[in-house]
């Protein structure tokens, strides 16, 4: 029998699922077991997210009950990895004394150390420093999305330096992986059954720009449509500075390419932009997302804005509900603003109360709600090609999504019909519940 049976819990964002399917590959060489349930496991490893406050609330309760599993057994060793050992260590060591391994962020030299460590069929020594200047292959890593979608990151880092943002002084630098590594990751999840790709990095948009200035996205995106078996490639995490003609062009001519597009705006009013450093104006986004609707037939679009911000008045906060009343993006979430340790926002004057952060983020989301709702029902009467992913809970319906719909954050389809997962079908639209959708294969 083998002598560990090892869980991995990942908090955060696909980028930090992506370094948890790293260790779990690593894992699967060696002499493990992999528990799904934490309370099997004789090792428990966690993946912290430490980029804004709420992130390290969900980190605390998932420690504090890994905790209470590291008392009473069978878990011998509790292991603490990720963006939030990064961030605080010093603090976090000092309020969970009962962690056994404290590391950061999942880089290959620190996975091959980790699983020394945790295996004890080495003398691990202290645990590998600095950071990762180069990014490869991720093929070999154990996916725990369905087998036919895939997260791939592009790049990791970023050199946007918004100023309430942590991600630079966790994840440092941008670094692109190269295009030859993204292409032959692309024919191994293709050769593996992956029909959907959805591409993650800090910032999409920006890949290559650490090579030579210039952007090579669109490159990137014609070899990887050319490879056989990827039906569908999607855009996440794209950066209205950085949105070049060529690819809205390629998105618009490109069939594999959805049209989909997630483009964080953050705020409009140009006050409140600049002082978040965001490199864009109020007139560069109109126009920016009037291109792409003209030039994209039946684009969807995704976006995140932050209230709250230091110094942001009611009229600023009304002058974002309004445009976001008349844009009527397809996807949106919203977050209040926390003042991060080290961030140029944390020391900005004219904070905005807690309470008040909190009450303008409910009311954003209660104004985009009717917009998406009424959105959704513009759907009905619609065929749309559709990704089936899971059995539904019903006998005989199935759950399935758009291609309007990124997995784990937007909207579903409930099919009935004879499908099964992984299939792409097509679809009529016959309803609507809340945001998602109602159709019959």
């Amino acid at each position: 029998m083998p002598a560990n049976f090892i869980s991995v819990i990942s908090l955060g964002c696909p980028k930090n699922q992506v370094d948890s399917e790293n260790l779990l590959g690593a894992l699967t060489d060696r002499d493990v077991v992999l528990c799904s349930d934490p309370a099997d496991a004789s090792v428990i490893i966690v993946n912290t997210c430490g980029f804004i406050r709420p992130a390290r609330e969900e980190g605390t309760e998932v420690l504090d009950e890994c905790i209470a599993l590291r008392r009473r057994g069978p878990c011998r060793l509790l292991a603490v990895v990720g963006c939030w050992v990064v961030r605080e260590e010093a603090d976090l060591r000092k309020r969970f004394g009962d962690v056994d391994v404290w590391l950061g962020l999942l880089t290959p030299d620190r996975i091959a150390w980790l699983i020394d460590r945790v295996l004890m069929d080495a003398d691990a020594g202290p645990p590998p420093s600095g950071g990762c200047d180069t990014l490869t292959i991720e093929a070999d890593r154990v996916r725990v999305s369905p087998p036919h979608w895939a997260y791939l990151k592009i790049a990791d880092g970023c050199d946007n330096r918004c100023t309430y943002c942590t991600i630079p002084e966790i994840r440092g630098r941008l670094r692109s992986k190269p295009h030859a590594d993204v292409i032959d990751e692309t024919k191994r999840l293709a050769s593996e059954g992956v029909r959907e790709i959805n591409l993650v990095a800090q910032d999409v948009t920006a890949y290559g720009h650490d090579l030579d200035g210039k952007p090579h996205l669109s490159a990137l995106l014609e070899d990887m449509a050319e490879v056989d078996g990827i039906e569908w490639i999607r855009l996440l995490y794209a950066h209205p500075a950085h949105f070049t003609d060529d690819l809205a062009w390629l998105i618009a001519a490109e069939p594999k390419l959805c049209n989909y597009v997630d483009l964080p705006v953050q705020h409009i009013a140009d006050r409140v932009l600049a002082a978040m450093g965001r490199k864009v104006t109020r007139a560069d986004i109109e126009a920016l997302i009037g291109k792409l609707r003209e030039r994209i037939d039946d684009v969807v679009l995704r976006t995140t804005v932050l209230v709250g911000f230091p110094g942001e008045t009611d009229a600023e906060f009304s002058e974002l509900c309004d445009f976001l009343r008349s844009t009527r993006f397809e996807r949106l979430g919203c977050f209040p603003y926390w003042p991060e340790t080290g961030t140029p926002a944390a020391a900005l004057p004219g904070r905005v109360p807690k309470v008040e952060r909190l009450r303008r983020a409910d009311e954003v989301m209660r104004l985009q709600q009717q917009i998406a709702f009424d959105l959704a029902a513009g759907w009905v009467g619609r065929d749309v090609p559709v990704i089936v992913d899971a059995p539904g809970e019903a006998h005989g319906t199935f759950i399935g999504r758009t291609y309007a719909d990124a997995p784990d954050v937007d909207g579903v389809i409930v099919l009935t019909g004879d499908v099964a997962p992984g299939l792409i079908t097509r679809a009529r639209v016959t309803g609507t519940s809340g945001y998602d959708l109602i159709g019959i294969v």
